[in-house]
């Protein structure tokens, strides 16, 4: 079998869009399986999947996926780099792929590699680090883009959000020695966060909002119709629209009452945990939480995953680490077989069901599947029919 081409994603919810984007990878690579690294139950953006990673799993294979695998929590819910880090490092070791396939406002490769290797020079880590710990009132991202223009001359292209990531899997690409080749695809129509559409396609951020309104007749022209069904059910089912924020009150209990201490094990929270305690005593949602404690250091979505690690008990050296495992959320009948030969390889466990983690043998695998299979507990209270902490223990993958 070719090897196939990766696509790193989250599809919250999957949309016209991403189908547009799986349709232009298969025109180029007709001959070649996509496989997809998808965030697991948590996303990048410091909040839960509008809808479980089963569901989600399920509409991207009915649109044009052949393998979607999961990409853990909490590797899911990380910073731009290592959200990429952990996804690229998942594709790179199965050992079957041979191009990644990203969508964005700028499709040069050459643009990408160049970027990516002045970021990743020595001399600028150095002055970037030199920076951070002089510059105490601008974010990460602002400071480093404001690095580079001074040190080149010229616009980033991370100053794009799409392009950005893209930029990410090229580090982490040439951090690995991976011989997989980047291939940017232009993003087409609606931009991102766009709240609106634009002859069918929109922004998956709009698409939340109207998932959370109900707005039916608006979202079954934005979606393929598979896709739409899946949402329809899941709405009756009492499992759509999740949301972060119906564990409001646990994250301001959290605060009001954890010593400060406490704040300086979790992931992203050191910096944060202060001025998120102070706030928290006036806040009474979570939005009005986020929005009192932001600032031009501090973003919405560093944040929101600040919060999360509060939640869900995200250690601080969790960067340190790369996902041991990755399980199944569907496959075609051509995913299939790409998945009997990357059971093979020894360099990645891939399981079929979150039952099967489990039962490894492997001290690593159980320790952060155990973390996981918590976290999934939290989430399980973010359902507007609130499910058992083990749901997800008795999932299985779509197979189509």
């Amino acid at each position: 079998m070719e090897k196939a081409v990766g696509v790193v994603c989250e599809f919250n919810p999957f949309h016209n869009g991403h189908a547009l984007l799986l349709n232009r990878i298969r025109e180029r690579f007709p001959e070649k399986p996509i496989v997809c690294v998808m965030s697991s139950n948590f996303v990048q953006r410091g909040d839960f999947a509008i809808l479980d990673q089963y569901a989600r799993a399920k509409a991207a294979a009915l649109g044009g996926a052949d393998l979607v695998l999961q990409l853990p929590f909490p590797f899911s819910c990380l910073s731009a780099e290592s959200f990429a880090e952990s996804a690229v490092s998942i594709l790179d070791r199965l050992g079957a792929v041979s191009h990644l396939a990203f969508g964005s406002e700028v499709t040069e490769p050459e643009e990408f590699q160049k970027v990516a290797e002045r970021l990743s020079g020595e001399a600028f880590q150095a002055a970037l680090q030199e920076a951070i710990h002089i510059e105490k009132t601008t974010g990460y991202p602002a400071l480093r883009e404001r690095l580079y223009r001074q040190k080149f001359g010229e616009t980033p292209l991370f100053s794009f959000p799409n392009a950005s990531l893209g930029v990410e899997y090229i580090r982490a690409l040439r951090k690995f020695g991976s011989e997989i080749i980047p291939v940017p695809f232009l993003r087409e129509k609606a931009g991102f966060d766009e709240m609106e559409d634009h002859d069918g396609v929109a922004s998956a951020s709009f698409l939340r909002v109207l998932l959370q309104n109900g707005e039916w007749q608006k979202i079954r022209a934005l979606v393929p119709p598979p896709a739409f069904d899946i949402l329809r059910e899941e709405s009756e089912r009492g499992k759509l629209p999740v949301s972060m924020e119906r564990l409001t009150p646990v994250v301001l209990y959290l605060l009001r009452t954890l010593p400060r201490a406490e704040f300086s094990r979790l992931y992203g929270f050191s910096q944060l945990g202060d001025r998120a305690k102070a706030f928290a005593a006036e806040a009474v949602t979570l939005p009005e939480l986020v929005a009192r404690i932001q600032s031009p250091r501090f973003t919405a979505s560093r944040i929101r995953r600040g919060l999360l690690a509060l939640l869900c008990s995200i250690p601080k050296q969790i960067e340190k680490e790369l996902p041991a495992y990755t399980l199944v959320l569907s496959a075609t009948q051509r995913g299939r077989g790409l998945l009997a030969s990357v059971r093979e390889n020894e360099k990645l466990a891939v399981f079929t069901k979150p039952s099967h983690v489990c039962k490894s043998k492997n001290k690593e695998i159980l320790r952060q599947g155990s973390r996981a299979f918590s976290a999934d507990g939290v989430f399980a209270l973010g359902f507007p029919t609130p499910q058992n902490a083990n749901f997800s223990l008795r999932q299985g993958p779509f197979m189509y």
